[in-house]
């Protein structure tokens, strides 16, 4: 089957990327992860958070775009307000949230399969989700798969210690 978006040309992609990483104040040397959607339990959000915040690298960034659960929203608003590093941007349209997606290093979803990350793929940005039959045919030098929360935790320590792998990924996902 064919990807849930439309190939994102790099050059737009290199235009997005500035632009929005200008807009929240992030150089080039961030290293910048984004999350995002209708954010429930299924989405491990906490979880992500949890992951995120155990690693100690100011470079590091969690961009996070949508709205949470009314049961999670007090729990994860106190991670994001602990953690300088994250940034969360509310809800936005769907052509925002591609430019977003395109200024990351890295589109995390630990959690439930979505179009959006294929739209990620699609606009050259390498991902990280769950490790299920479904996301196999997604895996082509561009992903990282998780089996249990604490690979968030190994992957963020690998990515903080050799942050070219993202490059690498970025151009396969172009493939």
């Amino acid at each position: 089957y064919p990807l849930g978006g439309t190939i994102l040309p790099v050059e737009e992609k290199s235009i997005y990327r500035q632009e929005k990483r200008e807009e929240l104040g992030l150089s080039e040397q961030d290293i910048v992860f984004c999350h995002s959607g209708k954010m429930d339990s299924k989405k491990r959000t906490y979880e992500l958070l949890y992951n995120f915040k155990k690693v100690k690298n100011e470079k590091l960034r969690l961009i996070i775009i949508g709205v949470f659960s009314d049961e999670l929203q007090e729990k994860i608003m106190q991670l994001i307000k602990e953690d300088n590093r994250v940034l969360y941007l509310g809800w936005k349209s769907s052509d925002e949230l591609i430019k977003y997606i395109a200024a990351s290093d890295l589109y995390v979803q630990p959690g439930s399969q979505s179009a959006t990350m294929q739209n990620a793929l699609c606009s050259g940005t390498p991902v990280l989700f769950t490790n299920v039959k479904s996301h196999e045919a997604f895996m082509k030098g561009n992903a990282f798969a998780i089996e249990k929360d604490d690979d968030m935790e190994r992957i963020f320590k690998d990515i903080s210690n050799t942050p070219e792998i993202l490059h690498e990924m970025s151009q396969n996902a172009y493939l």
